[in-house]
């Protein structure tokens, strides 16, 4: 059998064909300007807000989305998967309209198109991604009670786009997470996510459902609820992961703000409530509503789920507070005593006491064993506005008189701040107990530390800056810190210049006032030494001349030339003692001298900057050069006195000669005498630079010592500056660290943005492709249904004349029959009725089967052209199909490319998280 061309295809190749001139195929189809006519046109009627048949109005988007009692009927860029679309169609039951033929195909086609183009509201609005299926968040039984394990952080959750407005709205709720640092924050369509101790923003939820009306973190505190919505339009329950800011699930399609909600400590249910009076829970896991509570009489104002889970309250704007129990959504309690409308409730921990604030000013504390109000206070004049507890049974309130409020169990104050300038919305504890976050009416939010006796309240924005301005402003500050880390390092390094210097000056002054201390018992040692050195020397003199003179009595008169030459050799022996003198008085300078020079080279190197010094060292060495320059001249003079007394010394021993025994008598005694005089002088001069030195040590001790202690002082306040510049330079430091992770941190937003832009247009392109699929859908069917029309007409062709000589045959056979009926009328002896009828039957047949087989011949002689025209319609198939493919394939190209640029941003993107402090937590 060939296989059909399904109807459908057909509609959309012959819609095609038929709008390829309008522009259809280039327009955005969006629901306020094509779709929603046609449903005034032909749904309306039954489909409306007043009489929606099987709970589906199609007047407006909002409604068209959420569908009817049997659930959606569309899902964006599925149209297959779509029911409005088959019932339209008449592919499907209950057809609509119910009793009339099914809508042109080429309006079919826009309801088609709209729904493969992402279901567009209008011409501007972005493509609706395809709702997920309902997922089970459940966790199993509920602990109650802090969970084991690090607090759940965020670590991938995003930073905008954020909506910024010229003015800050209203705080409505905030929520602090009940086990980690962290609390979440009612924006403008958006949840502010904040870190409690250090105020910085972690992350930036937009709200697409419109504003945010209440947070909670239930149970371990690893989702987030937020509801809200459109006030008079629309409203929602969303689930957020806290970790990674995903939208795990979305709760509910109402037609108004969703004003109260919770989920319960398992996730599995969520409730929810608004100005349809109605409380709603729903299965987290299938996304229906379970139970439907139709008890108040006014709008619902406060949910909450009790710790266990077993519980439900519920409050309304009437005063009306009830208990339900959660699974059966039966009644448990009632409780009466608001008589104003009720503005929040929350559980204490424990799940047995609950607590309730309302427009009238109270707080009141209700048991739930017996259902009896314990305690009730007047908490703010005017009206308390929210109420929330901490861990250990504080509790938190704000109100109409502009103050926050902070009390024990037992409902006695224990802090107060006048925060606001108008109303307070909501207050929250965070998980420390220690902190209140609170906000108002006009905006303001605040965080309230409640550590030690000085408690300090610090604003934060509820109307953070968008990312342009947050990555201007974080410029500025690098900027400035830039500025501020250079300046204290250049004060830093002057400090450390000045310390080494006033260290090593020091350092010097201690080893000089060391070297003088321990220079005056050496000098008084040489002293001594000196003295007893003279006295000997005196001694050895006084020998010396008593045998010179003997030697001279002896010697009379014959000893006067040796005289003579005696006395120019003593004139020469003293020349040259004398120069030697100062050759080894040269040699002892030159030492110093060089020894001096050489530490002061030293202490240069070691401290280069020191222009002292290096000037000291300089000079040091100068005055050896200098030294050497001389020891090298009297040395050359001693030489000199050495060679003249040697040529006197070779006179006297010629006069020795001459007068042997005499001359070398007194020569040798006048010789001791000499130098035992030379020997005495010497020691004078030892004795008197001794005295000398001993006198420049005691000196010099004094101010060695003061110019140590003024130094040492020096040295102690350098250190000290260079403490205070060392103190200064972590600041500076921690200001630089926190403005790169905070560049990194709004980098990284950026990087994101960018990433989710292109995986829209990823979306996009395969929003496109899918046209592309059908039309090579089309294509391969319209080349079967061309092939097996020709497989027919050829077998027909084949078959052909077999079939002519049966019909001819056939029609032979009839005539041979018609032949005798007619002969056996004509023989018959009467006229014979039945016998007619017969020859006319008969007659008829041969006339049809003649008539049929002309038509067989001549569709026989048809047949080769009608397989020439298929066979053409079969090759055009052949070769839609080819280029339909093609196109896919070329579109596909684009994907691949964005995939991969996908892979290079989330590269970027995880370094600059990680670089902004967040990291993945371990498994």
């Amino acid at each position: 059998m060939p296989k059909p061309i399904r109807p459908i295809r057909r509609s959309v190749i012959a819609l095609s064909m038929a709008c390829a001139g309008s522009g259809f195929a280039q327009d955005v189809i969006n629901f306020q300007d094509h779709i929603r006519p046609i449903f005034m046109q032909s749904c309306s009627n039954c489909h409306n807000p007043d009489r929606a048949r099987g709970g589906l109005d199609l007047t407006s988007y909002s409604a068209t989305m959420a569908g009817g009692s049997a659930g959606e009927i569309v899902t964006s860029m599925d149209a297959g998967a779509s029911q409005l679309l088959a019932v339209m169609a008449h592919t499907a039951e209950p057809v609509m309209p119910p009793n009339g033929d099914k809508l042109p195909d080429a309006k079919l086609e826009l309801v088609r198109r709209w729904i493969e183009q992402g279901c567009r509201e209008t011409s501007s609005s972005a493509a609706a991604a395809p709702r997920r299926p309902a997922v089970d968040l459940s966790l199993g039984e509920p602990a109650v009670g802090r969970p084991a394990g690090p607090p759940v952080m965020p670590w991938d959750m995003p930073l905008g786009p954020i909506h910024h407005t010229p003015r800050a709205g209203a705080v409505a709720e905030i929520a602090g997470h009940p086990w980690s640092p962290i609390v979440a924050v009612a924006g403008q369509k958006q949840v502010l996510v904040y870190h409690t101790q250090s105020n910085e923003l972690l992350g930036v939820l937009p709200f697409e459902p419109g504003q945010p009306e209440v947070i909670k973190f239930p149970g371990a505190g690893r989702l987030m609820l937020v509801g809200g919505g459109v006030a008079g339009m629309s409203g929602r329950v969303v689930l957020y992961d806290v970790q990674t800011g995903e939208a795990v699930a979305q709760i509910g399609e109402e037609v108004d703000s969703v004003l109260a909600a919770d989920l319960d400590a398992s996730q599995r249910l969520v409730a929810l409530g608004g100005p349809s009076k109605l409380v709603k829970v729903f299965s987290v896991a299938s996304g229906e509503i379970v139970h439907r509570i139709d008890k108040h009489t006014e709008w619902i104002t406060a949910l909450g789920f009790s710790p266990d889970g077993i519980l439900l309250a519920s409050a309304d704007r009437n005063g009306g507070l009830s208990i339900w129990e959660a699974e059966s959504g039966q009644p448990f309690l009632t409780l009466d005593g608001h008589d104003q409308p009720i503005t929040g409730l929350a559980w204490r921990y424990d799940g047995n006491v609950l607590a309730t604030c309302s427009e009238d000013g109270q707080v009141r504390l209700w048991e739930m064993h017996r259902g009896t109000r314990v305690k009730n206070w007047n908490a703010h004049n005017g009206g308390t506005q929210s109420v929330a507890f901490t861990e250990d049974g504080r509790i938190v309130t704000t109100g109409r008189d502009q103050r926050v409020k902070v009390w024990d169990a037992n409902g006695n104050l224990k802090h107060e701040a006048h925060c606001f300038d108008d109303l307070g919305l909501s207050a929250s504890f965070d998980t420390t107990g220690n902190r209140v976050f609170a906000g108002s009416i006009n905006g303001k939010l605040v965080s309230w530390s409640l550590d030690g006796e000085a408690k300090q309240v610090t604003e934060l924005s509820a109307n953070p800056p968008t990312l342009e301005m947050a990555l201007a402003h974080n410029a500025e500050r690098q900027s400035r810190a830039q500025a501020s880390l250079q300046q204290v390092r250049t004060v830093l390094d002057e400090k450390t210049a000045a310390t080494q210097a006033a260290t090593q000056a020091f350092a010097q002054a201690d080893a000089a006032l060391t070297a003088a201390r321990q220079a005056v018992p050496q000098a008084e040692q040489m002293v001594t030494q000196r003295e007893r050195e003279r006295d000997q020397a005196i001694q050895r003199r006084d020998l010396a001349r008593a045998d010179l003179d003997q030697a001279r009595r002896e010697a009379g008169e014959t000893n006067r030339a040796m005289q003579q030459a005696n006395a120019e050799m003593d004139r020469l022996t003293r020349e040259h003692d004398q120069q030697q003198g100062r050759v080894n008085q040269l040699t002892r300078q030159h030492d110093q001298k060089q020894r001096e020079a050489q530490q002061a080279a030293e202490r240069s190197a070691q401290s280069p900057e020191d222009e002292g010094l290096k000037r000291r060292a300089e000079q040091l060495s100068r005055q050896a050069e200098d030294l050497a320059r001389q020891f090298a001249e009297q040395s050359a003079e001693l030489e000199r006195r050495a060679e003249a007394r040697s040529v006197a010394d070779t006179k006297l021993a010629e006069a020795r000669q001459a007068q042997e025994a005499a001359a070398q008598a007194v020569d040798t005694k006048n010789q001791h005498h000499q130098a035992t005089n030379a020997e005495l002088h010497q020691a004078g001069q030892a004795i008197q630079a001794a005295r000398q030195a001993l006198s420049q040590a005691r000196a010099a001790v004094k101010p060695a010592e003061e110019r140590r202690a003024r130094l040492d002082q020096a040295r102690q306040h350098a250190e000290q500056q260079l403490t205070q510049a060392k103190e200064a330079i972590a600041p500076a430091e921690a200001e630089i660290q926190a403005a790169e992770r905070e560049r990194a941190k709004w980098q990284s937003a950026r990087v994101r943005l960018e990433r989710e832009a292109v995986e829209h247009e990823i979306v996009e392109f395969r929003a496109t492709l899918h046209p592309l699929q059908l039309k090579i859908d089309e294509a391969e069917a319209d080349r079967d249904n061309a092939q097996n029309h020709l497989d027919q007409a050829k077998q027909q062709l084949a078959d052909g004349p077999a079939a002519v000589q049966r019909q001819r045959e056939r029609v032979e056979a009839m005539k041979r029959s018609l032949a005798q009926a007619e002969r056996a009328l004509a023989n018959a002896p009467a006229p014979d009725e039945e016998l007619e009828f017969a020859v006319e039957d008969a007659a008829f047949d041969v006339e049809s089967s003649e008539s049929s087989l002309k038509k067989l011949t001549e569709q026989i002689e048809a047949l080769p052209q009608q397989i020439a025209e298929l066979e053409a319609r079969h090759q055009h198939a052949l070769a839609a199909v080819t280029a339909a493919e093609q196109a896919l394939a070329q579109a596909s190209e684009p994907i691949e490319q964005k995939q991969s640029r996908i892979d290079e941003i989330n590269t970027r993107y995880r370094a600059l998280r990680d670089a902004a402090g967040f990291h993945k937590p371990s498994e």
